[in-house]
């Protein structure tokens, strides 16, 4: 008896045919033989396949009765016809039977029913159109075609209303995407969300990597690929039947080594590969204890929650503001437990998990110059510190009419284009009170000035640009931490 393998979930995939297995008595049925059409063929799930059976010699089909059975139709069921449809995972024999008279004949194949694609993980997915946030997603990859993957899930029915949901029709429930032999990466040519996403054969949907768009050859172009991690696209789409080409990005970034979790209290945080630094996505958000913003000190570690006026962790921890902006620090807090990092000379771990460190001044220059000379400048240019927007995040800013700034709605394919992130997680001012939550994002740096003040670097809503700005250690800023 033959092995048939069938790979299924979105496709299914029948290797070889089955061998004779002849009963005990044959004259004058000499044989009979499964046969397919190809010896491999990859069918969609909702397609079928047709198994066929031959006898010889011909003349014994007189008054011929086949019969097929399927040891296990949970797996795969088949019917009288020799039409065979995979159900689920698992093992099953088909089994033809073929009867003339008093003779009978068997044959009979194994069904294994596999599945085509293995999980890489959890990945992020966002798209700027829709403005749904960034969205975990689970991101498989084909084992059939290790050039192609699917995202599983990427428009949640929670995100988004009912009503507005099915006006173009149901929502996708996996978009798929392989890299191309020029080095791109082409998405499915038609899929459903809030309003529906299309190509054509003259205007293909079409993803791209700047790395993999330079690639020597394909092969380079998928190693750069599951590199870099991110993968940008700007659809084409219509809607009411008026088409035109997507003007805010959609971007998916893949699952890698580089996810971070804090073994001090557990919390898990997304990163983004920027250049040659892994940055974490988010504000740090330890939280060893509080104060209320009137205790200050240039000197003595503190830690604050926006709005929260007490000493209670657990009441702290509980609020909105911890949730979405994380802790606000000041500068010994930043520094606790300060140490050289074997990994990075020149940057100090302070109160950064283990494998990552507070960025240095110099860290952050680094970041600024790799988005301004790879084209994250909200105007396209690689001069002038205008990648604001492509650090900040898609929501929570108040808006400003200035162009290309973080708050303001031009130039949306820009924002957080870089994955950056970034919140306005406001700060906590040397006057002992909370301010600029909504408007500005402040973050410390590892280098001091003299011996009160330190750098650090802030986005406001109002302006496209990131600034660079020495302030007293007392102040409560965000931490950004980057791997070692």
């Amino acid at each position: 008896m033959k092995k048939l393998i069938v790979h299924f979930s979105t496709a299914v995939m029948f290797f070889s045919s089955c061998q004779l297995m002849e009963t005990p008595y044959f004259p004058p049925l000499n044989g009979l033989v499964l046969n397919m059409e190809n010896a491999t063929m990859i069918l969609e799930i909702t397609e079928s396949m047709q198994l066929s059976a031959t006898v010889v010699p011909l003349r014994s089909t007189d008054k011929l009765i086949l019969e097929w059975e399927s040891s296990d139709p949970l797996v795969v069921q088949i019917d009288q016809n020799g039409v065979m449809i995979p159900l689920s995972i698992g093992k099953s024999i088909i089994t033809v039977r073929a009867t003339s008279g008093d003779k009978t004949l068997t044959a009979t194949c194994e069904v294994e029913v596999i599945s085509q694609w293995e999980s890489l993980g959890i990945g992020q997915f966002y798209d700027a159109f829709l403005r749904l946030g960034l969205v975990d997603v689970e991101v498989q990859q084909s084992i059939v075609d290790r050039n192609k993957y699917r995202v599983i899930d990427p428009y949640p029915v929670s995100l988004v209303s009912q009503d507005s949901w099915y006006i173009a029709g149901p929502r996708s429930e996996e978009i798929v995407f392989w890299v191309t032999s020029e080095g791109t990466v082409a998405w499915d040519a038609y899929w459903y969300i809030g309003l529906n996403y299309q190509a054509n054969e003259s205007q293909p949907i079409k993803a791209y990597l700047p790395s993999a768009l330079v690639a020597s050859s394909p092969l380079d172009a998928r190693s750069k690929f599951l590199t870099d991690k991110k993968v940008f696209f700007n659809p084409y789409y219509y809607v009411d039947d008026l088409g035109g080409y997507g003007l805010q990005s959609v971007y998916l970034t893949l699952p890698g080594e580089s996810d971070l979790t804090d073994s001090r209290d557990g919390k898990m945080y997304k990163t983004v590969t920027i250049g040659e630094q892994v940055w974490m996505a988010e504000n740090l958000a330890y939280l060893p204890s509080v104060v209320g913003p009137a205790t200050i000190s240039s000197s003595t570690a503190y830690y604050y929650v926006y709005d929260y006026n007490g000493t209670d962790v657990a009441a702290a921890k509980a609020t909105d503001n911890y949730q979405t902006y994380g802790v606000l620090y000041n500068w010994p807090a930043a520094m606790a437990g300060a140490a050289s990092s074997d990994a990075n000379p020149s940057g100090v771990q302070g109160v950064c998990p283990d494998g990552w460190h507070l960025p240095s001044d110099a860290e952050w220059t680094q970041l600024e110059e790799y988005l301004i000379a790879n084209g994250y400048n909200y105007d396209g240019t690689t001069t002038g510190n205008q990648i604001a927007k492509s650090m900040a995040n898609y929501s929570g800013w108040n808006t400003s009419s200035t162009v290309g700034a973080v708050g303001n709605t031009d130039y949306p394919e820009y924002r957080n284009k870089s994955g950056f992130t970034a919140l306005p997680g406001g700060y906590r001012g040397i006057n002992g009170a909370f301010d600029n939550i909504g408007r500005y994002g402040y973050w410390w740096s590892s280098t001091q000035i003299g011996t009160s003040n330190a750098w650090r670097r802030n986005l406001g809503y109002n302006n496209s640009y990131v600034t660079r700005v020495n302030y007293d250690k007392e102040r409560g800023f965000s931490v950004r931490c980057v791997r070692d």
